[in-house]
């Protein structure tokens, strides 16, 4: 085998032994789909990949938000494109990583997203997207994908302070069997 064929034969192996050992990390400057769900562009890539961020719920995208709990009090907010405004508001401009830890489909993707400065492997991890968007009340914790404690906490806080969602009675996520 000449050199050339050897060189080809490393390049093709090397990115397939990296995917074994390490899953997946999405990497850039998203934007956002919904109130948890990231899509990045890669230009060697045809298709864009969707990352919807584990462990949280926001409504979708069209979810309307009642603005009291009355019976009768029709006015409705656009909650779901408020979630997605303030997701979109917060990555705006900045890096994302997001480690996969789980498909969802071809080219969709649950995962654990950080804002970072950099992606370099020693550089500081970064902001938990999925921590301040339950934070700041724009989604709720989703105790049936890992339950992460600090989540739950969160959005406790969140509640109280009748943050983001909280001002409003939102769609139910456990009321369609979830």
């Amino acid at each position: 085998m000449d050199g050339g064929r050897i060189f080809l034969w490393v390049v093709m192996l090397v990115p397939l032994a990296a995917l074994a050992v390490e899953p997946a990390t999405y990497a850039g400057m998203p934007q956002a789909v919904d109130g948890d769900e990231l899509v990045f562009y890669y230009a060697e890539h045809p298709v864009p990949i969707r990352v919807r961020i584990a462990g949280i719920w926001a409504p979708g995208l069209e979810a309307r938000c009642r603005r009291s709990a009355r019976v009768g009090a029709e006015q409705t907010v656009a909650c779901g494109r408020r979630a997605r405004q303030a997701l979109a508001g917060y990555v705006a401009g900045r890096f994302v990583a997001c480690r996969q830890v789980a498909l969802a489909g071809p080219e969709q993707a649950f995962g654990v997203c950080r804002r970072v400065r950099s992606f370099r492997r020693d550089a500081p991890k970064g902001e938990d997207l999925g921590s301040w968007l339950v934070g700041e009340g724009w989604a709720k914790a989703w105790p049936r994908d890992g339950g992460n404690r600090r989540y739950l906490d969160l959005e406790l806080g969140a509640r109280r302070g009748r943050k983001g969602l909280w001002r409003w009675v939102f769609p139910d996520p456990w009321a369609d069997g979830g």
